[in-house]
C-alpha cells in the first residue's frame, strides 16, 4: 500500500470514528442495512455511476465496498441475490494502472478476487468492479459510468500501534 492510500485509509477511519457512525434515520436511499464482521453495509438501490455511489457513500460516512475474503463475499451474498437487476458497484478499479485492480475505498490491492471467467477483460474500458447477477454474482469490470446499485461499507477501526 503506497503512501497516499494509506494515509486516505488512516484518514477516513478516524473520521468516521470521530462523526459517528450513521443512523437508520440518515439512509436516504438505502434500502438495507447489516453488519458482518467488523463492517456495516447498506445497499443502495438507486442507480448511480461508480464515481456519484463513491460520493454518496462519502456523504454518509462510508465507502464503496472493498471485499477482502470469500466468507465476507459470501455474507453480501445473503443480501442482495433477491434484488431484480443484480449488479452492484464495490469500490473495485484499475483506473489508476490498467490491470492493477485495487480497493478505492481502503487503497489496498485486490489480495481476494472472485471475477467470472474471462473477467477482468476490459471490454469497452471497464475499469470498475461490479458483482453481477449476470455471472452468477461473481465480478466482472464495466465502464465506471453504468448507472447500477452500489454497496457502502464502513469499517470500525482499530487501535494502531
Amino acid at each position: 500500500m503506497n503512501f497516499p492510500r494509506a494515509f486516505f485509509f488512516f484518514f477516513a477511519c478516524c473520521c468516521v470514528a470521530l462523526m459517528g457512525a450513521t443512523t437508520g434515520a440518515d439512509l436516504r436511499g438505502a434500502s438495507l442495512r447489516f453488519t458482518y464482521g467488523n463492517s456495516t453495509y447498506e445497499i443502495n438501490e438507486n442507480l448511480a455511476g461508480w464515481v456519484q455511489a463513491k460520493n454518496d457513500c462519502r456523504s454518509r460516512g462510508m465507502g464503496l465496498v472493498s471485499i477482502e475474503s470469500a466468507e465476507e463475499h459470501y455474507a453480501i451474498l445473503e443480501y442482495i441475490t433477491d434484488y431484480t437487476g443484480g449488479r452492484f458497484w464495490t469500490s473495485g478499479s484499475d483506473i489508476e494502472q490498467e490491470g492493477d485492480f485495487y480497493w478505492e475505498a481502503t487503497g489496498a490491492l485486490l489480495s481476494y478476487t472472485n471475477w467470472a471467467a474471462g473477467q477482468p477483460n476490459n471490454y469497452l474500458e471497464g475499469h470498475c468492479v461490479e458483482i453481477t447477477d449476470q455471472y452468477a454474482y461473481q465480478w466482472n469490470d464495466v465502464t465506471c459510468t453504468d448507472p447500477i446499485m452500489y454497496i457502502c461499507e464502513s469499517q470500525s477501526c482499530v487501535a494502531l500501534h
